[in-house]
């Protein structure tokens, strides 16, 4: 399993050194998905939901996100919080179409905060369907600002859910 390595987008300069990688493990019947991020800039993690629950919006703060596209061009959205607090949307197309997704199960979301950044891990129900990836994390700074971590960043803008951010799902 190789680590997949996220960027900030070219636009941005994040305060500080940083690192952020998403191990991915693919079994038969779920996706295990370990965000690690370090950096020494102080972060904004929302603090752990007593009951985590659907929750539009996420991404306006740290928020680790990943995307599975199929080959019709149709894709699903996971949007994951250190709060435990998650979103499921799916699309028709790009940006098209979203159906926001409260009737699946609640993924389960496990954050070990450290004083030198974060690790999220999660397992998401693998799908048959989805034959390509994108991974992608906000993260916010202390000062309120937000920086755009992605595989890629094909656009002058950060756009997580454009076509070229998408890769070949891993084989393992």
């Amino acid at each position: 399993m190789t680590p997949l390595v996220l960027s900030v987008h070219p636009a941005e300069t994040f305060p500080a050194p940083l690192s952020a990688h998403v191990v991915f493990f693919r079994a038969d019947d779920y996706w295990q998905l370990c965000y690690q991020i370090l950096t020494p800039a102080a972060l904004i993690l929302p603090p752990p939901a007593a009951a985590p629950e659907f929750r539009d919006n996420l991404w306006q703060h740290t928020c680790c996100e990943a995307f599975f596209a199929h080959a019709d061009g149709s894709y699903r959205e996971y949007n994951l919080a250190p709060s435990g607090n998650w979103a499921v949307y799916d699309f028709r197309a790009t940006r098209s179409g979203q159906t926001p997704r409260t009737d699946l199960p609640a993924p389960a979301i496990v954050c070990a905060p450290r004083p030198d950044g974060f690790r999220l891990t999660t397992r998401l129900p693998a799908d048959a369907q989805a034959t390509r990836l994108a991974l992608s994390l906000v993260l916010e700074t202390t000062d309120g600002q937000c920086f755009h971590l992605a595989l890629t960043h094909p656009t002058d803008k950060p756009d997580f859910h454009h076509p070229q951010s998408f890769r070949p799902l891993p084989e393992a």
